[in-house]
Order: C-alpha cells, then structure tokens, then sequence
C-alpha cells in the first residue's frame, strides 16, 4: 500500500513539474478537475460516458462540461473548443499547422501523406499538387463527373420500382470519379469496387482505437481483432493503388512522354504531374502514400455526404421540389457553366456539411505560444477544433438541428457568421479538393433528382447517431429510398 501511495506521490510531483504550463493554462477551462490518472489521463472520461468514438466523446464530453474543456491523453494535454475565432486564429498560424498526436494510430494507414506530413514536407508538395486543382483543370473534370452520374443513372434505373442505397453505392461512384479524373482511367477495373468498400470495412474499428490509449497502436494493428481487420483492409488498398500507377507508368512509357516539361505540367492530371515531380521534390514512396491517402479522401468524404444528403432531401419533400424546380430550369445536360446558376443544390450540399461535416475534428499541435487575445495558449499543447458542434451552435444557427438550405442562399449567406462554417476546414492545411468536391456533388445530385424520387423514414435529424475515425457516418444505414420519375 506504502508502495503504491509513494509511486503515486512520485508520479504527480514529476507531472505536475513536466506539465505546468498546461496545467496553469488549464486552469481557466472546464473539466480542470477531473483526475488524471497514470498511463491513461482523463481518456476515462469517454468511456464513463460510454463513448467509443472521437466525435460522440467530443460531443458529449463537451455537452456535459461545456466548451472548452481538457482532456489528457496519456501525457498529451488537448484544448478542446468550438469557438470560430479561436479556431480561425489557430488553424490560420503557420506555428499550428503539424498535426495532433490522435494522428499517430493513423500512421500506419498513411505514412507521411499529406494528412500527417510535418508542415514543411505538407507545403512543398501541397504547392506543387495545387496546379492540378485549377478552375481549368476542374472545368475538363466537370465532363467525366456528368458521364459517370449518367452511368450510375442507367445502373439504378435496372432497380425494382423502390429500391434502397447505402454508402457503399455512393463511396464506388465517388470513388470512380476521382480515378476517371486525377488518375486518368479509361475503363473501370472491378478493384475500384473493392477499393470503396475496404474504406467503409474498418473504420468503425479505426474510431474506437481512436479514443483507446490503453493498447499501443502496433499492438492493435496485429494482436486485436478490429486492428487486424483494419490492417488487411489497408493492405488491399494499398495494394489496388500499386496495381493502378504501374500499369499507368507502364502506359506512360510506352507513349514516350515527356513529364519533366513546365508546359505539359501545367495541366496533367494529378497522377501524371505527381509522376513529373518524383524524386526532384517528391520520392517515389511519398507519391504512393500521397496517392492513397488523397484516393481514399476523395471517394469517402464525398461519398458520405451524398448518402445523408439524398437522406435528408427524402426526408424534406418540400426542399426535394424547390431543388427539382431549379434542376428543371437549368436543363439536363450540365456543364462547368452551368453550375453557378445551381445556386439551390449548392445550398442543400452546404445544409448536409453543416448538419454533418464529414471530417468533424481538426487537431493540431503547437509549436510556438499563440495569442488569442482573451488568452495564450501554451507551445506543445494538443488543439482540438470540434467542427461539429461548432456548426450545431445556436449562437450562430437558429433552430440547428433544422434542415433549411435556405441559410446558404446568396441573399442569405452574409448573415452567416465568419469563420462558423468550415466543412472543408480553413486555414493553409484546408482541403485541397474542396471545389471538385463542390462541383462533382452539384452534377451528381441534379442529374439523379432529375431523374428519381427520394423518400426516407426519417423524421427528423435528432434520430441519427454518428461515429467517427477520419471521416464521419451514421451509425446505421440511412433509409434513404428511390423511385423513377414518371
């Protein structure tokens, strides 16, 4: 007993002088006195609250405490907000721009990747991607996304009268999109299918090692069943992505090429201005990581959010028909051109992100003390910026929990408060596609409202519970049904 009161009496006195900075910050926010306990911290509190993924922890931890809380995970100390302001003046310092600790069991995943790569390697490579990202390269984008909606189109029409579609459905369409455009596919191998799916196999394993400090990542990964599981999974992921780029080197080569010309990188595809710049500012094992990692962002990201928006748009008919009214009059065939005057589909998309940001957590770790003006928030400290319930805050959104696109209408979108909506995150670190994100969406949706009905057994957004990893879903399938217009 003597034992166990001196190693506690030891542990505290070399905490407390190791970690004074954070603890005098700490001070002022809530859930200051929750113990901290060796090896674990205050990680208990999720599980008191039995919570087995970040954004429910997030949530609830803050709805019992209140904003802004701490949390310590193991030895690392995390400021936990949903303020706009101090998320803006933090996500926009260049001293803030590395990612937080939780980010380390996501290694693995994606090894030095443009999700985890420290700021200075994330820079160079996201300022040579960028060129791929061009309004002009979108607008030779706009056409593939039309054809491949058209394709699914056709597929759902084979469908019974009243049929049903999951996540799945829409990660595979999404997931086509990005290979047809950024990789230049020309046909569809069967392993994109597989590809979309092994994305949705783990991540409900991925979110409850997430707020899981007790086993060590590389333990889980090969000793417990959900790690196992999410290993293989990345493991035939990374496995397609290898299979794809070299049979598309080989085709490169075989058409002799010239990718080390300014000129011709100006507007290559993304797989072919990465190909470009290997070894002069990117190794080989870099552009694979950075390959599977944006692959895998842009087919379940967007795929999420066309699931809960279709969810949502059956569940409201009114909003299905003011969105099919302004489907009617743009006309059928949509074009790059064409997607300013689908002002309404880009409301109902920015509704979806609000009520759901598909990536509700950005988490950082500073490097210098930042100046909040209210307070400064000490150098090695975790931040923890909860998009979700930042965009549920009545303080900056009537009625949150109502669905009503009509928040993001051109008349309306300057009583929206800076800096509280920010579904693609803000600051230099933002998403890099958010744009062919916004356009392959608005192509998506009108093309398939046109053409179908939606209906849900949802009544309202209190009924769906979520979990997260990297990206966020509802714990269930949504029911979200279709039926051919007549």
């Amino acid at each position: 007993m003597y034992f166990i009161l001196i190693t506690l009496l030891i542990f505290y006195t070399v905490f407390i002088f190791w970690k004074w900075r954070f603890i005098k910050f700490s001070w002022k926010n809530n859930a200051f006195f929750a113990p901290i306990l060796p090896v674990i911290g205050t990680m208990y509190l999720p599980v008191m609250y039995g919570c087995t993924d970040v954004i429910t922890a997030t949530s609830y931890v803050g709805s019992k405490v209140g904003f802004p809380y701490n949390v310590w995970m193991i030895f690392d100390y995390y400021y936990f907000t949903k303020d706009p302001m101090d998320i803006k003046t933090v996500l926009h310092n260049l001293s803030a721009q590395n990612k937080a600790s939780v980010y380390d069991d996501i290694a693995y995943l994606f090894p030095n990747s443009l999700l985890i790569a420290h700021y200075k390697d994330w820079r160079i490579r996201r300022k040579a991607y960028m060129k791929c990202f061009k309004p002009s390269t979108l607008k030779s984008y706009c056409s593939d996304y039309f054809q491949n909606a058209l394709d699914k189109i056709d597929n759902m029409r084979k469908e019974k009268s009243d049929f049903a579609m999951s996540y799945d459905a829409f990660n595979r369409l999404t997931c086509k999109n990005f290979f047809t455009t950024s990789v230049g596919l020309n046909e569809e191998p069967g392993s994109l299918n597989i590809f979309a799916d092994k994305l949705l196999e783990f991540e409900d394993d991925l979110a409850k090692k997430l707020v899981n400090p007790l086993i060590h990542v590389m333990l889980w990964y090969h000793l417990h069943p959900g790690g196992i599981r999410t290993a293989n999974a990345i493991k035939t992921i990374r496995s397609i992505i290898k299979q794809i780029l070299e049979k598309k080197m080989h085709q490169r080569a075989d058409a002799k090429a010239d990718f080390h010309s300014e000129d011709n990188n100006a507007e290559l595809p993304l797989l072919d201005l990465m190909t470009s710049l290997k070894e002069s500012i990117i190794s080989e094992k870099d552009l694979f990581n950075d390959m599977v990692f944006i692959a895998a962002a842009a087919t379940d990201t967007t795929g999420h959010t066309l699931m809960m928006a279709f969810t949502f748009l059956g569940m409201f008919p009114d909003v299905q028909e003011t969105l099919l009214e302004e489907i009617t009059r743009v006309g059928s065939n949509i074009t790059f051109d064409d997607l300013l005057k689908l002002s309404y589909t880009e409301a109902v998309i920015n509704e979806t992100l609000r009520l759901f940001p598909v990536v509700p957590f950005v988490g950082r770790v500073l490097d210098k003390d930042i100046d909040l003006g209210h307070k400064v928030i000490p150098r090695g400290t975790h931040f923890a910026a909860s998009i979700f319930d930042l965009h549920r805050d009545n303080r900056y959104w009537p009625d949150p929990l109502k669905f009503n696109p009509n928040r993001f209408l051109p008349e309306n979108i300057s009583k929206v408060q800076p800096g509280t909506f920010i579904p693609f995150s803000t600051g230099p670190r933002d998403c890099i596609g958010k744009a062919q994100a916004m356009a392959m969406m608005k192509i998506t949706i009108a093309l398939i409202i046109r053409n179908f009905k939606i209906h849900s057994k949802h009544k309202s957004i209190e009924e769906f519970q979520y979990i997260s990893g990297i990206t966020m879903k509802t714990r269930q399938q949504p029911d979200c049904h279709f039926s051919l217009r007549q």
